[in-house]
Order: C-alpha cells, then structure tokens, then sequence
C-alpha cells in the first residue's frame, strides 16, 4: 500500500506531500491544477520516461519519494534534473530505472490514457487470464527447467548416441588393425630389420662366416695349414718359464679361450643360416606393416601401444557414457511426455475459462457506462496455447480489436476496472485516471460503486472530475491553484468531511458556495455511504 508521496518542484507542484490510507481515495480540482501530475510522478516512480520539461521552472531538479509499506516498507526516489538525465533510488541505494520500475510494478499499477501495464502486452493478459482459470504455470515451469536441466546433461556427455556411436566404431577399427599387427615386443621392429638384412645376404653372410672360420682353425689352402691356435701355443711355448713376460702368457690363454668361442659360434652361424625366400618375404612385409602403424599413431611402435591402452580406455568411457545417455533419453521422454500433458490441460482451461471471463467482464462494462461494449478473449497458440489476446470495440458493428490499440483512455481505465471487479488480483495499489471520461449521471454511480467495490480488496487512488464517483470515497485529496511570488504552484489538501460537501458542490453545480450545490453534495454522499454500508 502507498503510504505517502512527496513531489518536489514537478510541473507546478512546488513541494507535495500526500499521506494516503486504506480503501479508496479521490483526487479532484479544476482542470489544470496539476492533479494529473500526481499520476506523473507515480508514473516516474514506475521507471517512466523522464524530461527536462518536467522540472519546474527556475529549479535545478524536481524529485518524487514514494513510501509502501506492503509486504514490507519499500521507499522508491527518482530525480530528475533541467538537463533531463535521471537518477533512481531503492530503498536508500542507487538504481538503475529498470530496477526501480521491476520493485514499482509489483506495488502499484496505473490505469489511463497513458499507463496500463496489465494490459500492455499479451504477456500481461495471459496471466490476467490465468488468474481468473485457476491456471498454475509452476508445474509447467518445473518441468521445462527439468527438460533443459536433461539436455543440457546430454549435451556435456556428448550431445547424442550417434555421436558417440561412430566415435565407437572408428576406435573399434583402429584397435582391429593394431590387434592383427600382433606386435610382439617394443624392439620387434629392430629384430626384424637385422633379419631382413641377413635373409637378404645370406649367401654373402655364410660365405664369410666359413672363411673366417676356417682361417681360426687352419683349413684354407690360401694361406699355411697351421691353425691361429697353433701359432698361439707356440708363442705360449716361448714365454714359458719368463717371469717378466708372465703377464703376457696369461693374457694370450684369454685370447685363445675368446677364439675357442668364436670359432663355435661361427661354425654355428654357418650352419644354421638358409637361403629362405619365404621367410624374407614375410619379413620384409611385416616390417612395413609396422612402420606404417607407427606412422599413423606416432612413430614408433610405443606410440601404437600407447594409442592402443587409450582408445580402450576410451571404449570403456564411452560404453558408461551410453548407458548414462540412455537413462537421460528415458528420463527426457518421460519430462516431455508430461510436459504435454500439463500444456494440454492448461490449453483446455484457459479455453473454457476465457469465454466465461470474457462474459462477465462484458457484464461489468454495461454498468460502467459502456451498455454496447463487446468484449472478447482470444485464445491461440501451439502447446499450452500462450498466445491470449482481449479484444474489444465500443460500438456495434464494429470488429472487436486489440484492447490496449483501440480503446481510448477512459475505456481502457473502465476495461480494467471491470477487468479488476472480476479478478481481484494485480499489486496492492490501483490508480485511475480518466476512468469517468465520458460518463455522467447514473453511469457515474455505477463508476463510484465499482471503484468502491474494488478499494475492499486493494487501496484505490482515482483521479476524477465526476462527484458521483468522488462521492464513494474512503478519503478525498483537493488539488488547487494559487499564485505566490508572481509563480503558480498546487496546493494539495486532505479534505475532512464538511470540506467535501464544498469540495463536491464545486464540482456539481461550479460554486462551492451553492447551497443547492451543497445539498446535493449531501444527498450523494449520504447515498453512497448507504451503498457502501450493504456490502
């Protein structure tokens, strides 16, 4: 609720401060007092566009404090300066327009020629609709989030199974050519050179193996038929016995042991090594088979082992990945499938309900002065049907089209109005201005009555030229005209009872001074605390 409003030097508003209470309350002067700017400044409040023109002349800035105390006390402040720039407060701390208006739309909304935020959009309109069918969008909303919450879970685990699926595969066939390769050790690829090279020269190599043999042992026709062993004896023959060649004599036996040796394993070598095609053949196969695989996964056969050990991790990754995927696809089927549940019953309900809506908002608008009025709510869209739509037209024949485009001013505020007396919902605090537009007599009651009606279940602020709908109210605030210092400036004054009967004869008959002007004003006031005592 709007517990007080300060307004400094806005317009003709020198320095305001209006204390407002439950219920409803009237705002009434002449046309051009600067009763109007009281809806500016609330309008200001609400993040509106601020300009330079607004400040009064002669000051640096003008200012507008605004004090709610529902749910918990809220102060909203915005400054405006000659240059036009703006700054907002919440609560004591700077803020941006947009988050002044964010505080200010949940605490008081403005119905005019200018402000209807509830009927601004279709967004607006739907949940007006909601409202009024019981709709609850929070099971919906949950289950989008879970939905997304899911996809995004699928996304991070690799987007979808046959992502994974050919990631699978191309490992799987990558692992076969390493599995057929067989390698049987990380030097394989030495060995296999150093037997290529041997089945290569195997002729050569025997050939040399026999001679080198043969020369060891002494049984070649090039040179004497002694053998080097012989020799050898013979120079162990000759250092027997010489003690300081001694040293030499155990080193020549070493030497003839090494040679023993050789001679065994070059006899060996000799024998063993074959002129083997086929073996060759294989070899030299083998050998670029693996060479090519150590190209392709690094270099060497380390580098394929090392793939090999990785893409087998991978696999047993990518396998626990399915299965998790798997499980998020049936869960995600699941939130779908109920997620088109929950849009097809509140399709079903915002089509059943917008037709009775739209009746008795039509009902409401006869007894607002509007007897031809036709009201419509249109209902579209795929899924839970979003799309809504209120549609309207004044007069008859003509197509009804979107309310906030084609209603004027006081029809849009007594749209609301009727909108309000059959959904009590919207922020705690209700302004009209221009609701009576165009309404007089009778209809005027019926304005006062439903305004009246309205201020049991919200705080009502009407800014109104109609006494009839002055008469119904909870508290009257008079805004006035008056010249100091060669300057206009509003004055505004709290009304007690006697105050109103002048204020309300002024208004009826022109005169406050009427005394038929102030028996009148009697007779409607006396009416309408009557109306008001039967509810």
């Amino acid at each position: 609720m709007l517990n007080e409003l300060h307004v400094a030097n806005l317009g003709v508003i020198e320095d305001a401060r209006l204390c407002f209470g439950p219920g409803m309350t009237v705002l009434t002067g002449e046309t051009g007092t600067g009763k109007t700017l009281v809806v500016d400044a609330l309008s200001l409040l609400l993040g509106g566009k601020a300009e330079a023109e607004m400040v009064r002349d002669g000051e640096d800035e003008a200012l507008i404090e605004g004090r709610f105390d529902q749910p918990s006390e809220t102060v909203l402040i915005r400054e405006i300066t000659q240059s036009g720039r703006s700054r907002a407060f919440l609560n004591g701390r700077m803020a941006t327009n947009a988050a002044l208006a964010d505080a200010a739309t949940k605490l008081v909304d403005i119905y005019g020629q200018h402000s209807h935020q509830a009927l601004r959009s279709r967004s607006g309109e739907r949940t007006i609709l909601d409202i009024f069918t019981g709709v609850d969008l929070k099971p919906l909303s949950d289950v989008r989030n879970k939905i997304r919450d899911t996809k995004k879970k699928i996304d991070e685990l690799g987007g979808s199974i046959q992502t994974l699926d050919e990631e699978a595969a191309s490992l799987e066939d990558e692992l076969s050519k390493i599995d057929r390769a067989q390698i049987e050790s990380l030097d394989e690829l030495d060995k296999l050179e150093i037997e290529e090279e041997v089945l290569q020269r195997s002729t050569e190599y025997k050939e040399t193996a026999s001679f080198c043999l043969q020369m060891l042992s002494g049984e070649t026709s090039t040179y004497p038929s002694r053998s080097i062993a012989d020799l050898l004896n013979e120079v162990l023959r000759a250092l027997h016995g010489k003690t300081q060649l001694a040293q030499f004599e155990s080193r020549i036996e070493s030497v003839m042991e090494e040679l023993a040796d050789i001679g065994l394993e070059l006899r060996s070598f000799a024998e063993n090594i074959e002129d083997d095609p086929g073996r060759l053949a294989f070899v030299a196969e083998r050998r670029r088979m693996l060479i090519e695989l150590s190209r392709r996964y690094g270099g060497d056969l380390q580098s394929i082992m090392e793939y090999a050990q990785g893409a087998r991790q991978r696999l047993e990754e990518i396998q626990a990945t399915r299965e998790m995927m798997n499980l998020l696809g049936r869960e995600l089927e699941a939130l779908e499938q109920e997620k088109e549940q929950i849009e097809k019953e509140i399709a079903a309900r915002r089509q059943e309900g917008a037709y009775s809506f739209a009746n008795k908002v039509e009902e409401h608008l006869k007894g607002l002065a509007m007897p031809k009025a036709h009201f419509v709510v249109e209902v579209g869209g795929n899924g839970p049907m979003d799309d809504i739509s209120f549609l309207f037209t004044a007069n008859p024949g003509t197509p009804p089209k979107q309310l906030s485009k084609v209603a004027s001013g006081g029809e849009l505020s007594r749209t609301m109005l009727a909108i309000c007396l059959v959904v009590s919902s919207g922020p705690p605090t209700l302004i009209f201005d221009e609701v009576d537009a165009g309404v007089g007599g009778e209809a005027g009651i019926s304005v006062g009555r439903a305004l009246s009606r309205l201020a049991r279940d919200h705080q009502v602020i009407v800014v109104t030229h109609l006494p009839q709908v002055a008469a119904f109210a909870d508290h009257h605030i008079s805004v006035r005209k008056e010249e100091r210092s060669g300057k206009s400036i509003s004055v505004v004054t709290t009304l007690a009872e006697e105050e109103r009967v002048i204020e309300l004869s002024r208004m009826l008959a022109g005169r406050a001074s009427s005394k038929t002007g102030q028996q009148h004003a009697k007779e409607l006031l006396e009416l309408a605390a009557l109306e008001r005592s039967r509810w």
